[in-house]
Formats: C-alpha cells, structure tokens, sequence
C-alpha cells in the first residue's frame, strides 16, 4: 500500500502537474509534503505493526527513493494500469480509514487526481496516453461526467462500494473540481485538513 499506492497518487498528480518523472515531482515541495502526509497519516495507522520494520523509517525510505534522479523512474510508466492498481494499492485504504472512522481527504486527492487524468488530457490541454485495461469505458464515464466523480465511482469493478459511502463522493469531488478549476497546487494546498469518515 505505501510503495505502490504512493506511486499511484505520485503518478496522476505529477502527470497532471506537469512531470515527467518521479525525481521531478518529487523536487515539488508541495507534491513531496503531501505524499508523505498520505503515507504517514492515512496510510500507516491501517497497517498491522510488524516486528521487523519501522513504518515510520520505510516512508521515509521511499520518499527518498522517489527522489532520487538515479531511481527516477517515468510517471507514465507508473500511471499505467490504474484500474488495476487502484483497486488493489489504494482503495483498500480507502475502504478500511471509512470503516474504522479514519481520516481519507489526502487519499481522496489521489483518486480524484486519477479520475482526472482518465480524461486524456493534462490540465493544459496536452494529450495523455491513458494505458488501462478498462480505458475505453473508463475514458468516457471521466469525460461525461466531468468534475462530477459519480459515474466513475459507480464502476464496481474498480470501486465496490466506495459508491455508497457520500462523504467519499463528495471529498473526490471538492477536489476534482479544485484540480480542473485551480490545478493540482491548489487542490494540495486544501487537502491539508483531516477528513474523518
């Protein structure tokens, strides 16, 4: 969940910030501060503890190597198969912060950043090459429903019943809306609060 779903959200919102690679996002002050606030905040405290490793220093571990211009790897490469990776990475969070009452605002950030690149198109405009299993179904729900994340959400294949639960829908959707009105800086700069299920 934390090197995978954190590529994840690293690779839609860099993408739709404008990067190219993981280094350069990650060189984003504000990029850099909210992946680590999602790892560590809303990430970490679902985890079980185990005995041969410190969360803490396994975050900080991989914020590095996110960073680093030698492990950089290609955010479109990271971006590709969201259906799949979504749904196994990320969302399970998602699901279990609702089902214990835990904050989730930062890893709504991440899905809507996705719901946002399934369009194809970065914020200027400039196409994006969206490589998904589902792309064709995916593509049109993103494009028909605009900022409004309903009709993607309703896709069960990906998101179960992360449809149901309404103030999941309406975080995803606040900073949908953000990210197309203000861009992705935006959008960061007002996930900072926690949001408890």
């Amino acid at each position: 969940r934390l090197l995978n779903g954190g590529h994840s959200a690293l690779a839609h919102l860099g993408i739709l910030a404008g990067y190219e690679r993981t280094d350069q996002a990650m060189a984003d002050g504000a990029i850099r501060d909210y992946l680590s606030a999602a790892m560590r905040d809303e990430i970490v405290p679902l985890l079980d503890s185990t005995p041969d490793i410190d969360l803490g220093e396994y975050c900080e571990t991989l914020l590095e190597r996110f960073a680093n211009p030698g492990v950089g790897d290609q955010l479109a490469r990271l971006s590709e198969r969201g259906s799949v990776k979504m749904r196994a990475y990320l969302l399970p969070s998602v699901e279990d912060a609702l089902a214990e009452g835990r904050p989730f605002d930062l890893l709504a950030l991440a899905v809507a950043g996705w719901l946002r690149f399934l369009r194809g198109t970065d914020l200027d405009g400039r196409r994006i090459d969206v490589v998904d299993p589902m792309r064709g179904r995916l593509m049109a729900l993103a494009r028909s429903g605009g900022s409004d994340p309903r009709p993607l959400l309703s896709e069960r294949e990906v998101f179960g019943d992360l449809a149901e639960h309404e103030r999941f829908i309406e975080a995803v959707g606040r900073h949908l809306e953000t990210i197309e009105r203000e861009g992705v800086r935006a959008a960061l700069a007002r996930a900072e609060l926690p949001l408890v299920a």
